[in-house]
């Protein structure tokens, strides 16, 4: 839970978010469930996003800061300097807590003298393609080094023309792909089923979507800042914009499926739609116990998806569509037929797809009824 409050809170804090009753009760609970210790507990692990009890302690610290309030437990800056002595003794068992020892520390209150032996550190673990990496053993990757950049650079301790900071952008702009993206693998073992987020690179995307946004960050560092941050509106004056502007229904990929539908009937999916099924993808995702909970074998399973929640189609748009981008072999890891099973299963031909996709087009001939 903490992970959620902490992430959550920063998230808001970067949008300008401004204190009210919702940030006060998720502070609340951060404060309430520090431990004896002075750290937080962090026992949800999946590296390197929630790498542990480290990691846990220093987001709650920033979380605390960026929305102080009084606890009749404890005021809050005893919570900190609390949290700061835990820090200091601690031993960062890996390179995600170490970064996050550093900052932890920082936010705490500590100086640049007393930061200085985890700074030296953290240069000198950059690697002589100019990026960093995670665990001993992985290659330099856009996650590490986007994290230890801007890290170095929001504590003042590295700026986008000291030679360090440099090589790190050289080896970001030369790791970028042409998509826009960076790839990071994934180091986490994958217990929970796998869906698609529509981001790039497979079953690594989670960690892929966030190494690229912490690469896009340590680029935009370099940027001379064009406005002051307080001359953006806060993000409730955004939310209050966007009430008064918009509807839900009106936001882009929020359609609905009956919108400008046919009546509905499913004679054009059973003529056209499911023998390419039957021959490709019905063993797996069909029957009584479909793969994944996903049984392409009516309209409305598909719209109504499998395992994950999502739907395998959207009516009217192709493009949003998973079961579409699946079939062309356009997520890693996630083509469908899987690769290896093919010489049973075959590939959808492009013939096949074009159909697929045109009957997903005109939503009034993919129903909502079975």
């Amino acid at each position: 839970m903490i992970w959620v409050i902490a992430y959550g809170l920063q998230g808001l804090h970067a949008l300008g978010y401004q204190p009210d009753a919702l940030t006060a009760a998720m502070t609340w609970y951060l404060a309430e469930t520090q431990l004896p210790d002075g750290s937080w507990a962090g026992l949800d692990f999946r590296p390197p996003i929630k790498a542990g009890q480290i990691m846990g302690t220093a987001l709650s610290v920033k979380a605390l800061l960026d929305y102080p309030s009084e606890y009749r437990t404890r005021p809050v800056q005893e919570r900190i300097a609390h949290a700061r002595r835990w820090l200091e003794q601690a031993q960062a068992p890996d390179f995600t807590q170490m970064v996050y020892r550093y900052l932890g520390l920082g936010w705490a209150g500590g100086t640049p003298s007393e930061l200085q032996s985890e700074i030296s550190n953290l240069l000198a673990l950059q690697r002589a393609d100019g990026g960093w990496a995670p665990p001993a053993g992985l290659e330099s990757d856009a996650w590490a080094t986007g994290l230890t950049l801007t890290a170095l650079h929001d504590a003042d301790r590295l700026v986008p023309t000291d030679a360090a900071y440099r090589r790190g952008v050289e080896f970001l702009l030369r790791t970028q792909f042409e998509d826009g993206s960076w790839w990071v693998k994934s180091r986490t073992w994958p217990f929970q089923p796998h869906f698609d987020s529509g981001f790039p690179h497979g079953k690594d995307q989670w960690i892929s979507a966030s190494g690229t946004s912490l690469a896009v960050i340590a680029l935009l560092n370099t940027l001379e800042p064009v406005a002051p941050g307080k001359s953006f509106p806060s993000a409730q004056e955004l939310i209050a914009k966007y009430s008064k502007s918009a509807s839900p229904t009106s936001a882009p990929g929020l359609v609905s499926a009956k919108e400008g539908a046919a009546p509905p009937t499913d004679a054009t999916f059973v003529r056209d739609i499911k023998p390419i099924f039957e021959k490709s993808c019905l063993a797996c995702h069909g029957g009584d116990k479909p793969k994944g909970a996903l049984d392409l074998g009516t309209v409305a399973n598909l719209i109504k998806g499998g395992q994950s929640g999502q739907p395998a189609i959207i009516p009217g748009q192709p493009d949003a569509s998973p079961l579409l981008r699946f079939v062309q072999d356009r997520i890693k890891d996630l083509e469908m037929p899987p690769l290896g099973r093919r010489a049973r299963y075959p590939a959808l031909t492009k013939a096949e797809v074009g159909m697929l996709r045109d009957r997903i087009q005109h939503q009034g001939d993919l129903p909502a009824k079975p």
